[in-house]
């Protein structure tokens, strides 16, 4: 992060849709249609971050989650990056998904909404956001799970 910005102190919401909306806008998530309620789509008439850092120069990728609209004009790369590296809805082997029997080992991604594992060799300045399924969600682990890792057994 020499150059970048990290997040130290991120208030964000229960679930996923809402954080990331408010992740790329840095509006509530009611202001720009994603709270639980309203759904996952981020509102049209909003600017993302992406197309703010487009704006100014910079090339612009999101690899992991995107989580705000999975078809035209919603997906990732309508939405100012330049290259979009996702799966599809909100998680790996999610009903939403496709292609059927996707899983989190060597799994099938999305390139800028055509589905196949590929990667960037692009250089130059760059927004480059990496969304982990994970960090906005709120998990509950099993008893067994539990026992294993405070007996050390479990990395």
């Amino acid at each position: 992060f020499a150059q970048g910005v990290e997040l130290q102190n991120f208030m964000g919401w229960c679930v996923c849709s809402p954080t990331r909306a408010m992740l790329m806008t840095a509006r509530h998530p009611y202001r720009v249609g994603t709270g639980p309620e309203t759904g996952g789509e981020l509102s049209r008439d909003e600017t993302t971050m992406a197309t703010g850092f487009k704006a100014h120069g910079y090339r612009t990728g999101i690899f992991g989650k995107w989580h705000l609209g999975d078809n035209y004009p919603m997906r990732a790369h309508d939405r100012g990056f330049h290259e979009a590296l996702v799966h599809g809805g909100g998680g790996l082997a999610q009903p939403s998904d496709p292609p059927p029997g996707n899983h989190y080992f060597n799994p099938t991604l999305a390139r800028n909404g055509k589905f196949g594992i590929t990667h960037s060799s692009e250089i130059g300045r760059r927004y480059n956001y990496a969304a982990y399924r994970d960090a906005v969600e709120c998990l509950q682990a099993v008893e067994t799970d539990i026992v294993m890792v405070l007996r050390g057994v479990a990395a």
